[in-house]
């Protein structure tokens, strides 16, 4: 199976066993990432983080 970062399900099988090749735009990462800023954001462990 493959899943784009939104979810999206882009290729499926019923069987069990299966291999998939698949092609990664580099622009649409980059917008991706621009669009969804997963890294600046505050994490549980750095607000409560024991001294």
């Amino acid at each position: 199976m493959v899943i784009t970062p939104w979810g999206e399900v882009t290729v499926s099988t019923q069987q069990e066993a299966v291999s998939f090749i698949a092609e990664i735009e580099l622009a649409q990462i980059q917008q991706i990432r621009s669009a969804m800023p997963v890294a600046q954001h505050a994490r549980f462990e750095n607000k409560f983080k024991r001294q």
